[in-house]
C-alpha cells in the first residue's frame, strides 16, 4: 500500500511539473474598412468608410511549460478562453462598440538570458491559433439596392409581350467571425519559480473580407421606358485586430 502512495505521488508530481494557470489582459484594438468600387451610369452617395475601435482585452489561460540546457531554453503549450470591448466613432455611423470572444491554443519559445535558480529573464515567440467572434452593436448595412426592369420578346415578333422587373441585393456588414493564426512576441520573467510575469503582443497572420456584386446594363433606345440602365458595383467589408497583453501565471 505504501508503494502505491509514492508511485501516485511520483505520478501526479510528474503530471503536473510545470502546470500553469493565469490570466492576462490588455489593449485591444479593432479595425474595419468599408469600400467600394463602382461603374454605374447614376454614381452611389457611398464612399470608404474606416471603423476604428480600441478597448480592452482579458483571457484565462492554462498550460504546461518545460525547460532544457539549465533553463536556458523552453518550450510550452496552452489554451484560452476570453472576452473584449472596444468603443469608437465615426462621423457617417456615429458612436460604435463591438464585444469580442476568443478561444484558442498557443505554443511557444522562450528564450532566457538570465537563468538563476530564483530568477529567469527572457524573450518569447510563438505561434497562436484562435476563433474570434466579433459582435458590434450597430448592425451596419453598406450598398445599395438595385431595381430594373427591360421588356420580354417572343421569337419573331418585333413588339414587347411584357415587362420583366427585378432588383439586385449588393450589401455587406460589419459582422465578423473567423479563425485566424497569430505570431507572438514578448518578454517573460519568473520569480522563485512560481510566479511568471510576461508582457507580450499578439499579431494576426490573416485577415477576413467579405464582398458582393451586382452587375447590370441594358440599352434600347426605342423602349418606352428606361432606355439605358447600367451599373457595376462591388462592396467589402476587411477586418483585422490586434492585442497587447500584460500577463501573471502561477506555475506549479
Amino acid at each position: 500500500m505504501k508503494r502505491i502512495w509514492i508511485l501516485l505521488i511520483i505520478a501526479t508530481h510528474s503530471l503536473f511539473a510545470g502546470f500553469y494557470a493565469g490570466v492576462e489582459g490588455g489593449y485591444m484594438r479593432n479595425f474595419g474598412v468599408f469600400d467600394i468600387y463602382q461603374n454605374n451610369l447614376t454614381p452611389l452617395n457611398l464612399k470608404r468608410q474606416e471603423l476604428g475601435e480600441n478597448g480592452i482585452v482579458g483571457n484565462v489561460v492554462l498550460g504546461t511549460e518545460h525547460f532544457f540546457f539549465n533553463d536556458y531554453l523552453g518550450i510550452r503549450w496552452g489554451i484560452f478562453g476570453g472576452y473584449g470591448a472596444t468603443w469608437g466613432k465615426n462621423d457617417t455611423y456615429g458612436n460604435l462598440s463591438t464585444s469580442t470572444l476568443s478561444v484558442g491554443i498557443s505554443t511557444d519559445v522562450i528564450i532566457n538570458f538570465i537563468a538563476k535558480e530564483n530568477f529567469t529573464a527572457g524573450f518569447i515567440l510563438g505561434m497562436g491559433y484562435s476563433y474570434n467572434t466579433f459582435k458590434p452593436n450597430k448592425n451596419i448595412e453598406y450598398g445599395n439596392r438595385f431595381k430594373y426592369s427591360f421588356p420580354i420578346y417572343r421569337p419573331n415578333n418585333p413588339f414587347p409581350t411584357g415587362v420583366y422587373n427585378g432588383e439586385d441585393n449588393c450589401f455587406v456588414n460589419n459582422q465578423a467571425s473567423y479563425w485566424t493564426p497569430t505570431i507572438r512576441v514578448g518578454t517573460t520573467f519568473l520569480l522563485n519559480k512560481h510566479h511568471r510575469f510576461e508582457v507580450f503582443a499578439k499579431l494576426p497572420l490573416t485577415t477576413i473580407k467579405k464582398d458582393n456584386q451586382a452587375r447590370f446594363e441594358y440599352n434600347n433606345k426605342y423602349w418606352n421606358g428606361p432606355a439605358h440602365q447600367k451599373y457595376d458595383t462591388k462592396v467589402s467589408y476587411k477586418h483585422s485586430f490586434l492585442q497587447a497583453f500584460a500577463s501573471y501565471k502561477f506555475v506549479y
